[in-house]
């Protein structure tokens, strides 16, 4: 998280310079860069079990009044889901020793307001790595296996059970190194295999890979070559759902004339990988997605903004395996209009609202119930009835 919004697709990729220059530019005078189709044009309203907030790691230290009302707002667009940080670093500052505290406060609150937790569990506290990046992965698996485990069976029993293992790992800033799949793999295997022995209910997504291409330095993958490179390890089982920060903007997600890099667009190639290795009904999760409001280089318009919002929602409504859209973020980080990076939120660091909530709130359908994830995998509470599981598991997949 962060590094993919530091990383502007703008500069990225290359071979789009031309076109994104003409989208800010769009963008600097408060137009809307381009109008996008949205499949299926009656479709106004998404149902909330498709929509949730990444929050981001601020939350967690936020005073208890900022946190309640931030946790308010969010609640208030009927949004059901929620993406909360676990840092193992902050978890587990020195080896044995756990700080459970914020997140049981922060957990216990969301919970309150009805939303649905997915737990990302990112990052390696520095006498797991031996390293002086903060993303470098663990020396050890299998010590990443245990502080999942530990997660899940801490939280399992409080309703939590999507796990999302690490965070933009296509990423040199997000591994400390080179991307490497095969690498990665491992860590999702362990983790994967100690949060399901210590919860059934466990349910795994990647870690959310970041808007990329294939960069000649390796420095970042995209996401295509990793998905791909997940299942050439043989890791494909440890999966129940891949997760994907497909971050347009500038552009709209829809644009079709930056189909070539918008990894928006590019999501049903990396569907296409999944499908070739038997995981067609599996599901892509849309961990982050948003776009900056302000005067750095790839801000949007207030108007554009609000226009992403709903695009971004209604947008992925075109594909059946497409998961929840989480949006980032609901407040900004900061009030320097100039520092992308402070001026994700929907609302401003003084909670004072953009454009954008009131879009966001307007595109979200309440009265749609929360379809369960995962319905390939249902698994029967005890006493559901013989030759039942079948039938549930058709109507989920109708819904």
């Amino acid at each position: 998280m962060g590094s993919v919004r530091r990383r502007f697709v703008a500069i990225v990729v290359t071979g789009a310079i031309v076109g994104v220059s003409a989208l800010v530019a769009a963008n600097r005078a408060g137009q809307d860069p381009t109008v996008s189709t949205v499949p299926g044009a009656a479709t106004t309203t998404v149902a909330a079990g498709r929509v949730g907030f990444s929050p981001g790691a601020d939350i967690l230290w936020a005073t208890p009044a900022d946190q309640a009302r931030e946790l308010d707002l969010m609640a208030a667009t009927g949004a059901h889901w929620l993406r909360l940080d676990f840092p193992w670093p902050s978890i587990e500052p020195s080896r044995g020793q756990s700080n459970w505290a914020p997140f049981d406060t922060l957990v216990g609150a969301a919970h309150q307001r009805g939303f649905e937790i997915v737990g990302l569990a990112g990052y390696a506290p520095g006498w797991a790595t031996q390293a002086a990046s903060p993303g470098a992965p663990p020396v050890d698996p299998t010590a990443y296996g245990r502080f999942v485990g530990a997660l899940a069976q801490r939280y399992g029993p409080q309703g939590v059970h999507v796990w999302e293992l690490w965070n933009e790992p296509n990423l040199r800033s997000s591994w400390s190194a080179d991307p490497n799949p095969a690498a990665y793999a491992v860590l999702l295997e362990a983790g994967s295999a100690a949060a399901r022995a210590a919860d059934p209910l466990a349910r795994i997504l990647s870690g959310g890979l970041a808007p990329a291409t294939d960069a000649r330095d390796g420095s970042q993958m995209s996401p295509i070559t990793f998905v791909t490179g997940i299942y050439s390890a043989g890791a494909g089982d440890s999966l129940d759902a891949v997760a994907i920060h497909p971050y347009s903007y500038p552009a709209l997600p829809r644009d079709t004339s930056t189909s070539s890099w918008n990894t928006y667009q590019r999501l049903p190639l990396v569907h296409d990988v999944m499908a070739a290795n038997g995981d067609g009904e599996k599901q892509i999760w849309l961990t982050e997605f948003g776009a900056p409001t302000g005067t750095a280089n790839g801000a949007v318009s207030l108007t554009a903004q609000a226009t992403m919002a709903r695009e971004g929602l209604l947008g992925s409504l075109g594909w059946s395996w497409s998961g929840p859209l989480f949006w980032y973020a609901l407040r900004d980080r900061g009030t320097d209009p100039a520092d992308r990076e402070a001026n994700f939120g929907l609302a401003r660091r003084d909670f004072s609202l953009k454009p954008a909530y009131s879009t966001f709130v307007a595109t979200i359908d309440r009265s749609a119930g929360a379809p369960a994830p995962f319905n390939d995998r249902f698994v029967p509470p005890p006493g559901f009835p013989v030759g039942a599981r079948e039938i549930v598991q058709a109507l989920h997949r109708e819904r």
